[in-house]
């Protein structure tokens, strides 16, 4: 029987964490009717949309994200009302629910709004947004900063003069205009921790090979799995926002569109970080 005992001393516990990133693409096919818009559910309340990886109905399908937008009260939108019924109300309610959670509220109690560069007592703040919440089977824990990027086509027109296949894309993408990509870029280093919800980062718009920064569109929070994109994105005269990428069969054509049909094809890629003490 052992009659010595040692005492064990805070020296003598060792903690590791070891990370596990998964990368995990979210492809525009999800979006653009690969399953005839079986895997894309809408509500009555029309609130938000959710959108699955297989029609919805099957047991076999899994959560990817929803989508929905508001708008402040001090926005020039509100008191306006959406074609079809009156949702004005509801997409202030749910801008005040997403600011209360991801930006919290001043010293006077005043639910603070989103804000351009992450400078909450001052600066442009983003009043008009969308907000694409990930659901936790993709984010994890969190989602790892610096890897966040979104590819989005944020017209539904046609380039002209530049059509591969006639005008008729047959859901590639590759005769629409105005092809922007997001990142989360620097975050790695440069991000903020003055949200009740954690860590985030500020997103930028493509300006060639991402050289410049003040081109920011949007915030992604990382712990939440929530990304936050400014209304101005699909403005055509929305200045120091509007800069798309370019390429043969993608070229920016200035006034130069034709009426088509509308695609929400967009593509986001990521790491998410899944953390485990011993």
């Amino acid at each position: 029987m052992a009659t010595t005992f040692k005492t064990l001393l805070p020296s003598d516990v060792v903690d590791t964490r070891t990370k596990l990133h998964e990368n995990i693409p979210i492809t525009g096919t999800i979006v653009s009717g690969t399953y005839n818009n079986e895997n894309i559910q809408t509500h009555t309340h029309a609130m938000f949309t959710a959108v699955y990886d297989y029609p919805y109905l099957s047991s076999s399908a899994n959560h990817i994200f929803d989508v929905t937008a508001g708008y402040s009260s001090n926005s020039a939108l509100s008191g306006t009302h959406i074609v079809g019924g009156n949702l004005s109300t509801q997409k202030i309610n749910l801008y005040n629910q997403m600011a209360q959670v991801l930006v919290g509220h001043d010293a006077s109690g005043a639910i603070r709004e989103f804000d351009e560069d992450g400078n909450l007592t001052g600066g442009t703040k983003l009043k008009e947004v969308f907000f694409v919440n990930f659901s936790r089977l993709l984010t994890k824990d969190e989602i790892k900063k610096g890897t966040f990027q979104m590819d989005m086509f944020v017209s539904g027109n046609l380039l002209v003069g530049s059509q591969p296949d006639g005008g008729n894309d047959a859901g590639t993408g590759k005769a629409r205009a105005k092809k922007v990509n997001l990142r989360d870029l620097n975050a790695g280093t440069n991000y903020f921790v003055n949200s009740p919800a954690g860590e985030y980062g500020i997103l930028y718009q493509n300006e060639g090979s991402f050289t410049a920064t003040s081109n920011s569109v949007g915030l992604v929070y990382y712990q939440a799995g929530i990304a936050v994109l400014t209304a101005s994105l699909f403005d055509s005269g929305s200045t120091h926002r509007n800069r798309y990428i370019t390429s043969q069969t993608e070229q920016y054509c200035t006034n130069q569109y034709t009426s088509a049909r509308y695609r929400s094809d967009y593509r986001v890629n990521g790491s998410a970080g899944n953390s485990k003490s011993q």
